[in-house]
């Protein structure tokens, strides 16, 4: 027997005998897949909070970790950049960049935890 859920409020139930569940949630084996495709903006706001979150641990790392090899591991990092780019009209004048980004191991994990809590509650 196929077990399928449906979402009523903030609690999952089981559907009504009417067949009126809705097709992107689907409960397998115990586990709840949502098959949904995510909006490119979710994924956009994912990563910029993670990088951002990955930034906070990175900086509290630097703090308040003695010199060790778990610190040098943790905070080494990764960087790529782009710029600067100059747009020079008559009027105004504008330059934007370096843009650079920071790559290590604690933003993976912001990046990680963000992404588990927009799954989970948005």
């Amino acid at each position: 027997m196929e077990h399928r859920w449906k979402r009523s409020g903030k609690r999952w139930r089981t559907p009504s005998p009417a067949g009126d569940e809705p097709e992107h949630r689907v409960a397998t084996g115990g586990m709840l897949i949502d098959t949904r495709r995510r909006s490119f903006s979710r994924v956009v706001w994912v990563l910029a909070l993670g990088l951002l979150l990955g930034g906070l641990f990175t900086k509290l790392c630097e703090m308040f970790l003695p010199e060790s090899a778990a610190r040098t591991f943790l905070t080494t990092s990764v960087s790529a950049s782009i710029g600067p780019a100059s747009v020079d009209i008559v009027a105004i004048g504008l330059t934007l960049g370096p843009l650079v980004l920071y790559l290590n191991v604690l933003t993976l994990v912001g990046i990680f935890l963000v992404a588990l809590v927009a799954r989970s509650w948005i």
